[in-house]
């Protein structure tokens, strides 16, 4: 399933809003994933929402980590790509 993760990063000073297409799917051992093709991170568990949770820890680390080291720029942001069916799904 393809979703779409919107939402506000604030750390110090900075205030990043994303929108973000990520996908969905489970494993032959039954763990649930969120992957974010652009910019190769997951999050996964036992449920689908403890996949969107892990995976929300794990877009506020990548997205602490480049903002302190100036590399976000170069992360594999991919603008070309959209799918009308997404569902919703925020930090909120």
């Amino acid at each position: 399933m393809s979703l779409l993760f919107t939402g506000t990063f604030k750390d110090k000073n900075k205030f990043l809003d994303i929108s973000i297409i990520l996908y969905e799917f489970k494993d032959e051992d039954n763990v649930f994933f969120v992957y974010s093709p652009h910019l190769d991170i997951s999050g996964y568990g036992k449920t689908p929402s403890d996949a969107k949770e892990s995976f929300k820890v794990a877009l506020d680390d990548f997205l602490s980590y480049t903002l302190n080291k100036k590399t976000l720029h170069q992360a594999q942001w991919h603008h070309d790509i959209f799918d009308e069916n997404l569902e919703p799904f925020s930090n909120k």
